[in-house]
């Protein structure tokens, strides 16, 4: 069941995290704070290859190859973020 607002690409449900103080944070958001940059586009990197790995065998194909996509994307921006933009 699919629940409103949810994305499971970019944003799945399952993933926002209830802190103690009742704030909630994306668990993605955690996984970088924890991590710090560097190990953060690795693990991207790592993430974007399972999915690709996988593509068609335990979703369905395009969602498969838009995680793969969301998370070189992530790993783009963080490397931007810090770097600036290449051309």
């Amino acid at each position: 069941m699919r629940l409103r607002g949810d994305d499971p690409v970019s944003k799945p449900s399952h993933y926002q995290l209830r802190l103690p103080d009742g704030e909630s944070i994306e668990a993605i958001d955690y996984i970088q704070a924890v991590l710090g940059d560097d190990m953060f586009i690795s693990y991207c990197h790592g993430s974007a290859l399972k999915y690709l790995s996988r593509a068609g065998r335990k979703l369905d194909f395009a969602q498969d190859l838009r995680k793969a996509a969301w998370f070189a994307t992530r790993a783009a921006q963080v490397v931007e973020e810090r770097n600036g933009p290449s051309f």
